[in-house]
């Protein structure tokens, strides 16, 4: 039997989610270790931290749910394993060498960062090929899904030629914005509110947002902006009240996604907030903005939507157990305690947050890795 024809690569989404998992895991110990002084690594920590956890982490964690849904979004046929294999191997490959430029050669990260920018390429090849040759007359969602890819392939430029700049890009051109692009098709969609499309919501967040992360790469605009952020999480607000989603009787299952987006709302107020604060305090308050989006509405929702896809193609039941319930609790627990550590920062509230992410990361692998590698029914 070959590799090829192994359960793990018989759906997209099951090699990218399970090394989306095994990278949480891996590189947030490498990060604590660097973080704490256990050990040395030859790239920074926070460089470490930022690069790991956006391309090698929520990138695969997204093509998971993409590859899938796209040509489905676009109506128009599944995506062929050799294609998806084409951008799993340069993602696995750089996963490895970022890794061992981590812990012994700094120059290996070129090769990673031209790795991970072949993968996007290709993705967006095919992404491109789906758009243009769909049959759909309105594809609002899909081109929106196209841009926050581009985005991604544009973040990553940055950072071979201006890494300085590259984090927040990253963050609100790239993950937020492609995580809002899904889930404000899809989470209505499970919480059964059929509403009518707001065509201006996406694009008024994009300029928000790309607006903001230009303004805090010069001095004279981090007083700014926030104001962008502010402004975002406002239209946000009003956007998701009028979808009157009914948290919190639905199910686990559809209430996760509806406290990611809820994040996503608050994240961009409380942060603005924060990024104010910070420049009145002249403290970076440990990134504690980029934080509050990162993981109340990233991982939250990386955890509800992986959880939802790995059951619904496993032919599992499309329903949970207590010991996901807890799950979904610990994404909150892990924010709560990141957001102490930002306001009272202590090597224990680090570790403790640390702790959480590796439990939930973990506790999830071993419970849904079993599914995605040899299709066991729970």
């Amino acid at each position: 039997m070959t590799i090829h024809r192994h359960y793990l690569f018989s759906q997209p989404h099951q090699p990218f989610f399970s090394l989306s998992v095994i990278n949480a895991l891996i590189f947030m110990v490498l990060f604590a270790l660097s973080y704490n002084g256990t050990i040395s690594t030859a790239i920074s920590p926070i460089d470490l931290h930022t690069y790991s956890f956006v391309y090698l982490i929520f990138t695969p964690a997204f093509l998971g749910f993409l590859l899938t849904t796209y040509p489905r979004f676009s109506q128009m046929p599944a995506i062929l394993q050799k294609d998806y294999l084409i951008i799993f191997y340069p993602l696995l490959f750089a996963s490895i060498l970022y890794i061992l430029s981590a812990l012994f050669l700094p120059a290996l990260t070129l090769l990673t960062k031209i790795a991970i920018l072949f993968a996007q390429l290709y993705t967006a090849k095919l992404f491109l090929n789906l758009f243009r040759n769909s049959p759909l007359p309105d594809q609002h969602d899909t081109f929106w899904i196209l841009v926050a890819w581009i985005s991604s392939i544009v973040t990553n430029l940055i950072a071979l030629i201006a890494p300085i700049y590259f984090p927040k890009f990253a963050l609100y051109l790239y993950l937020i914005f492609m995580g809002l692009s899904v889930a404000q098709r899809m989470v209505p969609f499970f919480s059964h509110r059929m509403v009518e499309r707001d065509q201006t919501l996406l694009r008024d967040i994009y300029l928000l947002f790309l607006i903001g992360v230009i303004l805090n790469s010069f001095d004279f605009g981090k007083w700014i902006a926030p104001i962008t952020f502010l402004l975002a999480g406002v239209r946000l607000v009003h956007r998701f009240m009028a979808w009157k989603l009914p948290f919190p009787k639905e199910e686990p299952l559809i209430w996760i996604l509806q406290i990611a987006l809820y994040w996503l709302a608050l994240g961009l107020i409380l942060g603005s907030i924060a990024q104010f604060a910070s420049l009145l305090l002249g403290s970076s308050l440990l990134a504690l903005p980029i934080h509050l989006l990162a993981l109340g509405f990233l991982t939250t929702i990386l955890i509800g939507f992986g959880t939802r896809v790995t059951l619904g193609h496993s032919g599992n039941l499309m329903q949970i157990d207590k010991s996901t319930k807890i799950l979904f609790y610990l994404t909150q627990i892990l924010l709560y305690f990141r957001i102490l550590y930002s306001l009272m920062p202590n090597l224990m509230l680090f570790n403790i947050s640390t702790f959480v992410w590796l439990l939930l990361f973990g506790w999830w692998g071993l419970k849904y890795l079993p599914v995605l590698l040899f299709g066991k029914r729970l």
